[in-house]
C-alpha cells in the first residue's frame, strides 16, 4: 500500500470521527515530548524523503 493511499483512509477516518489523533503527554506532565515527536518526523522524511510531495502536501 502506498504512503498516499493510507494518507487518504487515514483522512478519511478522522473526517468521519472514527479516528482522533493526539499527541502523549510526556511522563513529567509537560504536554507531548516535541523533540521526540520532531525526531520521529526526520526520520520518517530519511526513509521516505518524496512522500509529503507524492500525497499532495508539498507543489
Amino acid at each position: 500500500m502506498c504512503v498516499a493511499s493510507v494518507t487518504v483512509l487515514v483522512s478519511d477516518l478522522i473526517d468521519a470521527g472514527s479516528l482522533t489523533v493526539s499527541a502523549p503527554d510526556r511522563a513529567d506532565g509537560e504536554g507531548p515530548d516535541t523533540q521526540m515527536l520532531q525526531a520521529f518526523s526526520a526520520d520518517l522524511r530519511r526513509k521516505w524523503p518524496h512522500a509529503a510531495a507524492m500525497a499532495g502536501w508539498l507543489p
